[in-house]
């Protein structure tokens, strides 16, 4: 997990990004204003770089389990908003997919879930998250 960290860090330096570490665990923490558009679930082109940075350090470790947590202001209704968190948790999740686990054979099984908030984000709602195990 160190190299991980020491890698993920390295590549997302100077992005915005933060990187907690928590045991065993990394989360990164995007900044909202390089990943989506108010009520869209479309990437930024701002956003694709430092995704392409956390895929290019994902290929080195086939065994990590991601977790993708969507966030949505406080705006709308929370089933809007819950749709539109796990529209954005999955189109980070086919980016990333598309981009590490290009590989013949690799099928990634992929869920979505509810999931309380980690840490409290000022007009947020709870993340929604999905995860999946990669090849």
């Amino acid at each position: 997990m160190d190299y991980q960290e020491r890698e993920l860090r390295t590549a997302l330096e100077g992005t915005g990004v933060e990187i907690e570490r928590q045991g065993d665990d990394l989360r990164l923490v995007m900044p909202s204003e390089i990943t989506f558009d108010f009520d869209s679930s479309a990437i930024k082109p701002s956003f694709y770089g430092i995704l392409t940075n956390v895929s290019d350090v994902m290929i080195n470790y086939p065994e990590t389990v991601v977790q993708i947590a969507g966030h949505t202001d406080s705006v709308g209704s929370e089933a809007y908003n819950q749709g539109l968190s796990v529209q954005r948790a999955g189109a980070v999740r086919n980016f990333l997919v598309g981009r590490a686990y290009p590989r013949p054979g690799c099928r990634p099984s992929a869920s979505v879930r509810t999931t309380p908030s980690p840490r409290t984000i000022p007009n947020t709602v709870a993340p929604r998250t999905a995860a999946w195990k990669s090849c």
